[in-house]
């Protein structure tokens, strides 16, 4: 199995010189059994590269200005709504792409591993249509995505979201034993399609979350004004495709994923190996640095041609 996770990145050069950030998809994976995390863009697809590869990349890389992947609205020319659209189809079929790939890469002496992809919600909403609300197929793979038969059973489909309402559900998952410090828990009957389900992941106390640190059960902001209350975010967990494994199964999987961070004592935020595709980010360029500067450069040629005229 492979875990695979999408992932915008907001850098660009241009980000200073017109206010307008450039979103790019970048997809992590990694091997169950050599561990190895490997990962790629649009512009380096089809060659998967190594992680430090990657760091080393997204420091020089010069990001697409004229990339645009927002909302499709009145305001826009027809113009720009066809690029946007354009964009949409290039990244689609660039997930698409690399889940094939991922699909017909042996691991160890399976020739046909199963691949489980999870994308995050608030990061792919824009670029990736299929993952908002009233396009979310149920238990089926987005029309945008084309797959065979063979490789539709193999693939899992999931969406992630960290949620800001911290109420904690009433149903719990039927033998799990969940808990209001750790568990998985059952929304049902959310959606409009009867067979889906949201699942709520509810990670464990962080450890500045326990003991003298928060507030007790019993205890309020008057008993102790300096404490904070324990309350932690809740990960909403939507399954898109499961073949061959129940949602409750596959939703507990996933939220043992959140305590799988080797470099962190606590659980996460984001499932295991979203960390990786949130460290890329602060390995891209920051155009706000760049343009600064040329900018003083630009400046200072200008002093020199007014004080020689």
């Amino acid at each position: 199995m492979q875990y695979n996770q999408t992932f915008s990145n907001q850098r660009t050069r241009k980000t200073t010189a017109n206010n307008k950030a450039t979103t790019v998809a970048l997809i992590v994976r990694v091997n169950p059994l050599t561990g190895m995390v490997q990962a790629t863009t649009p512009n380096l697809f089809p060659e998967w590269v190594s992680y430090p590869e990657l760091m080393g990349h997204l420091i020089t890389e010069k990001w697409e200005p004229d990339s645009e992947n927002d909302v499709i609205t009145d305001d826009l020319s027809d113009e720009e709504a066809n690029n946007i659209k354009r964009d949409r189809k290039l990244i689609d079929k660039f997930v698409n792409d690399c889940l094939k790939d991922c699909l017909s890469t042996a691991i160890g002496d399976e020739k046909k591993p199963r691949v489980l992809f999870m994308a995050e919600a608030q990061n792919a909403r824009k670029i990736l249509t299929w993952l908002q609300n009233p396009n979310l197929p149920a238990n089926d793979i987005p029309t945008a995505l084309e797959f065979t038969d063979s490789e539709k059973n193999r693939l899992w489909l999931v969406r992630l979201r960290v949620a800001n309402n911290c109420e904690v559900p009433v149903s719990i998952i039927k033998g799990y034993s969940g808990s209001r410090g750790s568990g998985v828990f059952k929304w049902e009957n959310v959606c409009e399609q009867p067979e889906t389900d949201i699942y709520l992941s509810l990670r464990k106390p962080l450890t500045t979350e326990q003991g003298k640190n928060t507030l007790k059960v019993k205890q309020s902001r008057f008993d102790d004004g300096y404490r904070q209350a324990g309350n932690p975010r809740l990960l909403e967990i939507a399954i898109v495709h499961h073949p061959d494994i129940e949602q409750d199964k596959l939703a507990i999987f996933i939220h043992n994923l959140r305590n799988r961070w080797p470099y962190f004592a606590d659980d996460i935020s984001l499932p295991f190996p979203f960390p990786f595709a949130r460290s890329a980010k602060d390995y891209a360029v920051s155009a706000r640095d760049v343009m600064k500067l040329e900018d003083l450069n630009e400046s200072e040629e200008t002093e020199d041609l007014a004080d020689s005229n």
